[in-house]
């Protein structure tokens, strides 16, 4: 019997050890979880540190790089000739026609968090849907994010296509340092190059600029 194939196969090789990835299925708690994977943290007695994929957040990113606004396989298919995850988590996308295209993985958990604090996002960053500013918060003592006061208002019963999501306060500074061109942010550049932020309800920003261009930010 012949091993079955998925769009991504044959497609994605490893920047750090030239490895082609594999699909690793695996149940927890009655859960699947798909995962393209290093063939190399598979074979016995080799070792890899690229990282690893869901097969959803691969979906939703080939989307994002090919303009789509959801996963299609066969225009991913024709367009897209191979994937190089780099060591950095980066994703270099080789098209069919010719040409890179290059995604930036922020590295950005909704499970992980450095406490920082930045005074430059006050009154920069509004709620798309409801147009309420956003508002420092901490959470436990231990990390700050940023909160659509909006919610507040109108109730936690409130439909959440009404507002936009909950910000940490490290993954608004990555995002913005990446909108900005820069490694780390510059919390005075930052005031004085963005006027302000808009988050949609999916997460989402659109990044206004002093000198009055546009600039966005799609969530994976």
């Amino acid at each position: 019997m012949l091993n079955p194939t998925y769009c991504f196969t044959g497609k994605i090789t490893c920047g750090c050890c030239g490895m082609p990835f594999s699909r690793n299925t695996r149940i927890s708690k009655g859960r699947r979880y798909i995962q393209w994977v290093c063939r190399a943290k598979k074979e016995l007695g080799m070792h890899c540190s690229s990282v690893n994929f869901s097969e959803d957040t691969l979906e939703a990113i080939c989307a994002q790089v090919l303009g789509l606004p959801s996963f299609q396989e066969d225009i991913f298919m024709a367009q897209v000739a191979t994937i190089t995850v780099e060591q950095n988590g980066n994703l270099l996308f080789t098209m069919a026609g010719g040409g890179t295209r290059e995604w930036e993985n922020l590295h950005l958990s909704r499970y992980r968090h450095t406490t920082t604090v930045t005074d430059a996002f006050q009154d920069k960053v509004f709620c798309a849907a409801c147009g309420k500013p956003y508002h420092r918060v901490k959470c436990a003592k231990k990390w700050i994010y940023w909160y659509c006061i909006g919610k507040k208002r109108t109730g936690a019963d409130q439909d959440p296509s009404h507002h936009g999501p909950n910000i940490p306060d490290s993954h608004l500074r990555r995002i913005s340092a990446y909108m900005m061109g820069a490694e780390e942010l510059n919390d005075e550049g930052f005031k004085a190059q963005v006027e302000r932020i808009t988050v949609q309800p999916d997460g989402s920003m659109e990044y206004h600029f002093t000198d009055g261009r546009k600039a966005q930010w799609q969530k994976t």
